[in-house]
């Protein structure tokens, strides 16, 4: 496009100059000064004739490029236009009037134009928009781009023009004395462009199948015919995308059955090659290897004898073809609707050989019908249905033959230029006919193309026809027989008629009479309960099964009125009763009825009311079948308790399965958490007990080998040292066994009297002894009577770890407080100290065996000891709760009963 661009701007900065020079030696003409007083108009409206005919307008565009050194192509946005300026020297009337020298431009200036609207039907001026034309410059803008189309888009503009480019494949182009046509299409469909001013000295001869880019004027303003469908300003508005050959039968070689298929490319020109069997004008049948073809030939270009100044390059005049000559054939294949006949279209053909003998393939209607031979040349037996012939638009005439065999139908078609009468053809004749098949198609069915009359031959009339008009004459014969003998048989008929009426009239009233006596039978001895009341619900009639279900004799039933029974009133069941006789079927719900007896009962009836009408079409009296559902709904109420009985049961197992499964979780946590006390105490074990084992081994060693040279002093140290050690393990063995005997339920509650506050103040001497006055632990009591009952021995260990953790996780010569107290049946003890405190995460897990708070640093310990208080508080009955705020201390709360 860019290269394009150049070439344009080259050529019309020349053609400026040329004016320049043209304006300059004319300036004595002037411009009238009304010319541009005309209407302005869009190129849009003016294209489609809106603006009327033979009056002056004016319309304004920028300028795309001059053509022909006058005829200027504008664009305005709403479209694009050709529009002849005038020329005065000109005798043509399509340029002759008031015109001036144009004014330099260029493309890109936006020109204001003046001038007439015409149609003319000269195939050089019917794509203009206006003629005799003045033009000036009023502006300067952007040279206008093209608009990429598509061929079928380009081929649907009506009443328009518009400034375009596409590329498409060259099929065939001719140089005339001023233009260069171009057949060119793509995978759609194909058109004629033609390139103005061409290069007459270099006619190319090498683009078959080339690929070129035209940009030019799409036109859509013909009036008799289309002529060319776009008009390229000159040369430089095309452009050369894929190199062609200088032969149209160098393209690509593709088998029959591919193209048959579809799967040749599509737009681009393919070879192939294959032997004729059948022509019609300019469409061929050929039989190629493995499939065959139907071929649109390319109309060769016109030559008019041949004046000079003309040169062509095409397929060049059809050659003469006969059936059985090999052919060549180079075309293209399309996918439009128009093209679907054709395997290839728009094709070349050349003879390289001939066959003799080309003989039909035998076949059947049927296998035609399901897709098989399209396009060869078939032999085919069928029944001649029906034969017409009518005159078409062309002048031709068309003889349509209806074809039937083994179930099929199928029209065979012949055409020519004069009528043929096929007079020795009849309905209903066997025939053969040869003939090539045609493609069935979106807009018309699968046919035969007969070539030439003599390829329909007849055999006769069919045997289907004859037995059938034997079947015919028969039925006819025997038709008349039987009404001969009809005529005789119907005398004899009438004859014993009556007698046969009177007997008929007699077993008639015999029968009525045993239908009666069955009647009343069936009624009686009815299992079912069956009631007759009149429309004032009086009752008429009952059988033995409704005595026994309402338990009522003869004059009880006949005395019962179903309208005025207060059972039923109150039930609702008159309501359903009064329907019946507004002529409906009625179904009554089973309502509970009161049935004497003895005992009585209540038994559960329901019913279904038929009206019965007289003569008059009246209600006379209505008939009730009783159902007794008194059984079922027994039978629903026992399935009810007994589902309720097993509902009962279900919950009942279903809440022991649940308590079972809660038991086996608990077991399963126990046995979790007996695993984790285990692990955890093999760890306190290996760690506890390793410091002072090792203490013990030194000092062991250490008398062992220089007790001789050890002063005195230095071994009573090293026995301290293993007493210490021993006391700190076995403290570590108490706490455990003191842990298991807990675990395992052997320690017990044993309350004796004891004095809570002097207990205390042991329990703080000892822990000051233990830890060597690290921490002041001071007592504070509040009524704390001189005796109370509790175990000593479980106190001791409650109070004993609870003062040893405060002082030991608190800071040295920090306070510690235990507070005694009596509140009520309680006894009251809180342990505060101001040490590092307990984590929040920690609290959950506080109380159980060897966990140990993840503050505790170095500082030694079991883990052992909240836990043996805790079990010893709830030995006492009791409960222990804990404050605290790491940093800040915390404050452990016991309460025990105090059993006095």
């Amino acid at each position: 496009m860019k290269k394009i661009r150049q070439l344009i701007w080259g050529q019309q900065c020349l053609r400026a100059l040329l004016l320049i020079v043209t304006a300059s030696a004319a300036s004595a003409q002037t411009m009238p000064d009304d010319i541009f007083a005309a209407p302005l108009v869009t190129i849009k409206d003016l294209n489609a004739r809106k603006t009327g005919l033979d009056r002056r307008v004016r319309l304004r565009g920028a300028l795309i490029t001059i053509m022909e050194s006058r005829t200027l192509i504008l664009h305005d946005g709403s479209g694009a236009a050709a529009v002849l300026a005038g020329d005065p020297a000109s005798a043509s009337p399509e340029v002759a009037g008031r015109g001036v020298p144009l004014p330099p431009m260029q493309p890109g200036d936006v020109i204001e134009a003046a001038g007439e609207v015409v149609d003319q039907t000269d195939y050089n001026a019917k794509f203009l928009g206006m003629v005799r034309c003045h033009a000036r410059v009023v502006g300067r803008g952007a040279v206008p781009e093209p608009e990429e189309v598509s061929l079928e888009t380009f081929l649907a503009y009506r009443d328009e023009a518009r400034w375009v480019t596409f590329e498409a494949v060259v099929h065939a182009w001719m140089l005339q004395a001023s233009a260069m046509t171009y057949a060119a299409g793509d995978d759609r469909t194909w058109t004629t462009v033609s390139v103005r001013s061409p290069d007459l000295a270099a006619f190319p001869k090498n683009l078959f199948g080339a690929r070129l880019r035209f940009t030019g004027l799409a036109t859509g303003l013909a009036i008799n015919f289309r002529g060319a469908d776009m008009i390229v300003p000159g040369p430089a508005f095309v452009e050369l995308v894929k190199p062609g050959r200088d032969s149209p039968f160098g393209a690509p070689f593709h088998p029959a059955s591919e193209i048959a298929a579809g799967r040749a490319p599509k737009g681009e020109p393919v070879s192939t090659k294959g032997v004729l069997v059948g022509q019609e004008r300019t469409v061929l049948y050929i039989r190629g290897e493995d499939a065959s073809l139907c071929v649109s030939l390319q109309q060769p270009w016109a030559r008019p004898g041949n004046p000079p100044g003309i040169a062509y390059a095409d397929c060049g005049p059809l050659p003469a073809l006969k059936i059985g000559d090999e052919l060549e054939v180079s075309g293209h294949q399309f996918t439009t609707e128009r093209y679907e006949p054709f395997d290839l279209a728009s094709a070349s053909v050349r003879v390289t050989g001939h066959r003799e003998n080309i003989e039909p393939v035998e076949t059947t209607l049927a296998r035609i019908a399901a897709g098989g031979h399209t396009s060869d040349l078939v032999k085919v037996r069928a029944r001649l249905l029906s034969l017409q012939a009518a005159r078409e638009k062309e002048g031709k005439w068309r003889a349509t033959l209806l074809l039937a065999s083994e179930g099929r139908r199928m029209t065979a078609v012949h055409q020519s230029a004069a009528p043929h009468s096929f007079e020795t053809l009849n309905e209903g004749d066997d025939v053969i006919i040869q003939a090539v098949v045609d493609r069935a198609t979106s807009t018309s069915p699968r046919l035969l193309w007969i070539l030439k009359p003599s390829d329909v031959e007849s055999l006769g009339v069919s045997f289907e026809v004859v037995t059938r008009r034997l079947r015919l004459w028969g039925g006819i014969a025997l038709a008349v027989f039987g009404i001969l003998g009809g005529w005789v048989l119907l005398l004899r008929r009438t004859q014993l008629r009556q007698a046969r009426m009177t007997a008929e009239l007699k077993t008639a009233k015999d029968a009525a009479q045993a239908s009666e006596r069955r009647w009343k039978l069936l009624f009686e001895q009815s299992p079912l309960s069956v009631q007759i009341f009149a429309p004032d619900g009086r009752t008429k009639l009952f059988n033995d099964a409704w005595r026994r279900l309402f338990r009522l004799s003869d004059e009880q039933g006949l005395a019962f009125n179903v309208l005025q029974a207060p059972d039923l009133i109150e039930s609702g069941a008159v309501n359903h009763i009064r329907r019946a006789f507004e002529g409906k079927v009625v179904q009554v719900p089973p309502v509970p009825f009161p049935v004497p007896g003895d005992p009585p009962e209540t038994r559960w009836i329901g019913g279904l009311l038929y009206p019965l009408k007289n003569e008059a079409g009246e209600i006379s009296e209505v008939v009730v079948i009783h159902h007794d559902i008194t059984e079922m709904k027994r039978a629903e109420q026992a399935m009810l308790e007994i589902n309720q009985t097993l509902e009962k049961r279900v919950n009942e197992r279903t809440g022991e399965l649940q308590r079972a499964q809660s038991e086996l979780r608990r077991a399963l946590e126990q046995e979790r958490e007996l695993g984790e006390l285990k692990s955890r105490f093999v760890t306190m074990v290996s760690h506890e007990f390793r410091t002072p084992l090792g203490i013990i081994m030194s000092a062991v060693e250490l008398l062992q080998h220089y007790s001789d040279r050890l002063p005195e002093d230095e071994k009573k140290r090293q026995l301290q040292e293993i007493q210490s050690s021993t006391k700190h393990m076995g403290g570590l063995m108490e706490q455990v066994l003191l842990l298991g005997r807990a675990e395992a339920g052997k320690l017990t509650c044993k309350p004796a009297p004891l004095d809570l506050a002097a207990f205390a103040e042991r329990v703080i001497d000892e822990t000051q002894s233990i830890t060597s006055g690290k921490c002041r632990v001071t007592l504070d009591t509040e009524a704390v009577p001189a005796s109370s009952n509790v175990d000593e021995s479980l106190l001791r260990h409650i109070l004993s770890n609870l003062v040893a953790n405060a002082v030991k996780y608190s800071p040295e010569g920090s306070e510690v407080t235990l507070r005694v107290r009596c509140r009520g049946p309680q006894a009251v003890f809180e342990v505060s100290d101001r040490g590092i405190g307990i984590p929040e995460k920690d609290r959950a897990r506080l109380f159980e065996a060897f966990h140990r708070c993840s503050n505790v640093g170095d500082t030694p310990g079991t883990g052992l000891g909240l836990v043996i208080v805790k079990r010893c508080v709830e030995l006492h009955g009791g409960s222990i709760e804990v404050a605290s705020e790491p940093g800040l201390g915390s404050t452990f709360t016991v309460r025990i009963p105090i059993l006095n």
